[in-house]
């Protein structure tokens, strides 16, 4: 789970007591959620429009109801890896034992991407497709956060694209209670914060009767 060390609640009691929060903003007995099929990017790129101009930005906050008709949580709020990285891929945010981390997370995807990809894998911008994330981690110093990362969905592309600027993407972004959360934008942030493009990995699942 990412914290702001802007947050006057960014203590270590206060992050785990945020934590569990999150959690219980799920019914008891029903701690993760199923995973919807996966869909091709025009249908991410539907679902990521669907709630442009909503939302109450919230950090750790929604991503959690893959089902739902939106990725806010009961009080409609959620962050950019709730929306970007969850929700849009029919995704609960909590993924144990599938990620690093088990929290579909800034840092953990894009240390997932470019790594072990196990449920994302890095692609270069000349092969970014809408329907595919962009993401940059957060920044530390001396063993201390102090910047949090940032993801977004990419929605539309030119014939060609030499950079992140000049993919049009979705994302929900702060600061905290910032309204509506969900706004379009270019990629060149992500340019900027040398950031990268990834793409869910889809296991194909071989028939019984190819076996």
């Amino acid at each position: 789970m990412s914290i702001d060390p802007r947050d006057s609640a960014s203590s270590a009691a206060a992050a785990i007591a945020r934590a569990a929060d999150l959690l219980d903003d799920i019914p008891p007995g029903d701690r993760h959620h199923p995973t919807l099929p996966p869909a091709p990017g025009v249908d991410v790129v539907a679902r990521a429009l669907s709630v442009v101009g909503q939302g109450v930005y919230g950090l750790g906050r929604g991503g959690r109801r893959p089902l739902w008709p939106t990725p806010f949580d009961s009080l409609g709020r959620c962050d950019c890896s709730g929306y970007a990285l969850a929700w849009v891929h029919g995704l609960d945010r909590y993924q144990p034992g599938q990620i690093a981390g088990d929290w579909l997370a800034c840092d953990l995807v894009y240390a997932d991407a470019t790594g072990p990809r196990r449920m994302w894998r890095r692609v270069d911008v000349a092969d970014v497709q809408p329907g595919d994330a962009l993401v940059y981690p957060g920044r530390h110093e001396n063993g201390r956060r102090v910047a949090i990362g940032h993801c977004a969905v990419v929605v539309e592309r030119p014939a060609v694209a030499t950079s992140f600027a000049y993919l049009g993407v979705t994302h929900c972004h702060g600061p905290a209670g910032h309204s509506p959360a969900i706004t379009r934008a270019t990629g060149a942030l992500w340019t900027r914060h040398g950031g990268i493009a990834v793409r869910r990995v889809v296991v194909a699942l071989i028939k019984s009767s190819e076996i």
